[in-house]
């Protein structure tokens, strides 16, 4: 009796050259697609500690308490803030701001403004101008053009992270459909012969499913072996030249390559899954 395994293992022999081809290919598929994950999270983990953009209030120093209140409340309705704290001359060098305005008295009352994390600049420059307006307000500093500088090239590499992972992502999908098209020619005929005699659904689809989930296993080992080797070989130059760390740690590795590594696995056996049943019965 010929078993579901023989089935599998007699196609695979016989076109041997040409299934080692599709486990390189998966190989590739899962490097390429690991090295987008990684790059993704390690780029999001460097900057998640980020503070949003911030900005300084000078009140009158002669408001009283009342109308400091007043002010403050209407600097938090004016502007999308996650903070606003109050700084003592202490921590700004009260002996430099004592020899510019001569008496303590004439200290004006500082304020550290604190914006979300993705608050747009355009909003953050109409605060600004908003809270300028603001009666007992001296004065606002904040650098606009350092913020829209960094606004701009965050936007930048988020535009430029996509460009390249929605066609890298695609052209995965690209590989693991085509991989099954090949692996698919390997039990056409059988498939064919079988539909005709009226075998089960399992029967037909089956074998095909079973050589793709190898296959793709296959190509997840030694794809994992290759995103290692390429992880521990350009990481380090990228940090050398930007300065940052971006060196996954050993568990966030192991965490992507095995989501990485089953969801190729399952991409492939459920497209195997659809070309296998849409095989016609073979005629005479």
């Amino acid at each position: 009796m010929i078993t579901m395994r023989d089935r599998v293992r007699r196609p695979i022999q016989a076109n041997l050259k040409r299934f080692i081809f599709v486990v390189v290919v998966f190989s590739l598929a899962l490097c390429l697609l690991g090295q987008i994950a990684l790059s993704f999270y390690c780029f999001y983990d460097s900057h998640r500690g980020v503070m949003g953009d911030e900005a300084s209030v000078f009140l009158d120093p002669s408001l009283t308490d009342a109308q400091r209140k007043k002010a403050q409340e209407q600097i938090r309705a004016l502007a999308p803030i996650t903070e606003l704290r109050e700084i003592k001359p202490t921590d700004v060098l009260e002996k430099d701001i004592l020899k510019l305005v001569g008496d303590r008295k004439k200290i004006p009352t500082i304020l550290a403004l604190q914006f979300p994390l993705d608050t747009r600049y355009i909003d953050i420059e109409g605060a600004v101008k908003a809270i300028e307006k603001v009666k007992g307000v001296e004065g606002v500093t904040a650098n606009l053009d350092w913020i829209k500088k960094r606004h701009s090239l965050r936007e930048a590499i988020a535009l430029g992270m996509f460009a390249f992972g929605a066609p890298a992502v695609t052209l995965v999908c690209l590989l693991i459909f085509q991989n099954s098209l090949r692996l698919s020619a390997f039990l056409r005929s059988e498939r064919e012969l079988l539909l005709m005699l009226g075998a089960s659904d399992w029967a037909v689809r089956g074998p095909q499913m079973i050589a793709a989930a190898l296959s793709s296993l296959l190509g997840c080992i030694i794809g994992g072996v290759l995103l290692l080797a390429t992880t521990l070989t350009s990481v380090p130059l990228l940090e050398e030249a930007f300065e940052l760390t971006l060196m996954p740690h050993w568990s966030v590795f192991a965490a992507v390559y095995l989501s990485v590594s089953l969801a190729t696995i399952l991409l492939s056996v459920i497209v195997s899954y659809f070309i296998a049943g849409a095989t016609s019965p073979r005629t005479f």
